[in-house]
């Protein structure tokens, strides 16, 4: 009878752990990146460039096609890049624009200066024609900057993805701003009910998509509109510590000081009895203060 009944236990405790297992997978954060997209979905990925054994351009684990967006011959192994394109299948993107992040890129040798030669006499210069205005949108001059009835197709795309007109996506890409950003403002806007310039402006800037975000209270996982690895998933290197201070301070001979801190990690105490006490509270990035307090006769 005891070995039945010890028999029931054990098979009822397995079951419960054949049940329990699935479910702490699922409620397990997953941190992976999806690297998959539906047919004639449209999506921006961000990352270093790689080349597979077939000579495949790969960015965040899609396979990049360049349909006329870029010149492949351009791309070096471990460029960092940002990708604007439509899913051709589950793992090939067709690019509609390809952004080379340039900063940390080595700086190009200075060039030894020439003599300088001795100038010749300046000529008058004629005076200038005075230039028509045009209807090109902002600052750079590239032709679909300054041919506003040529549609960029990345351009267009973004504009039916998020609802938005044409000109104010062009607007923002020839003020400077790649394709890559303007979807990401576009999709933070559309998630957070957000400024689409206020979030342009924050880039512009310095400030990092996480630390954006973080001031607007909104999760990287409620970002829809863009898929693949995005900056928001990292760690701004100009992140700005929060903290919050507690100081506590205990006078000896008599006296009790409490001190306390503020978030910028300064704490005031004062001590009765006879005692005074002084508390400190330091506030680190954690959100972590100490307190150390001291008394007086």
């Amino acid at each position: 009878m005891f070995h039945k009944k010890g028999f029931i236990i054990a098979l009822c405790l397995f079951a419960l752990l054949v049940i329990a297992i699935p479910l702490m997978a699922q409620d397990g954060t997953d941190t992976t990146t999806d690297t998959t997209a539906e047919e004639g979905e449209f999506v921006v990925v961000s990352g270093e460039v790689s080349f597979n054994e077939d000579g495949d351009i790969i960015v965040d684990g899609f396979i990049i096609a360049p349909a006329g967006a870029f010149i492949p011959a351009t791309l070096n192994e471990g460029d960092m890049v940002t990708v604007t394109g439509v899913a051709l299948n589950e793992d090939t993107i067709q690019a509609l624009s390809l952004e080379i992040d340039e900063e940390g890129m080595d700086e190009e040798p200075e060039m030894t200066p020439e003599p300088e030669m001795t100038p010749e006499p300046e000529m008058t210069p004629e005076p200038e024609m005075t230039p028509e205005p045009d209807d090109s949108f902002g600052e750079q001059q590239g032709f679909y900057c300054r041919t506003p009835d040529a549609e960029h197709p990345a351009g267009s795309r973004i504009a039916e993805e998020f609802g938005v007109d044409y000109a104010t996506v062009m607007e923002a890409f020839c003020n400077g701003f790649g394709f890559g950003e303007i979807a990401r403002a576009l999709a933070v806007s559309a998630t957070a009910d957000l400024d689409f310039q206020s979030l342009l402006d924050a880039r512009s800037s310095g400030q990092g998509w996480g630390q954006i975000l973080r001031d607007a209270g909104v999760s990287p996982q409620d970002i829809r509109g863009v898929r693949g690895h995005q900056p928001w998933n990292d760690e701004d290197g100009d992140r700005p510590g929060h903290g919050n201070g507690n100081g506590h301070g205990n006078g000896n001979g008599g006296g009790n000081g409490n001190g306390n801190g503020n978030g910028n990690g300064r704490g005031n105490g004062g001590g009765n009895g006879g005692g005074n006490g002084n508390g400190n509270g330091g506030g680190n990035g954690g959100g972590n203060g100490g307190g150390n307090g001291r008394g007086n006769k």
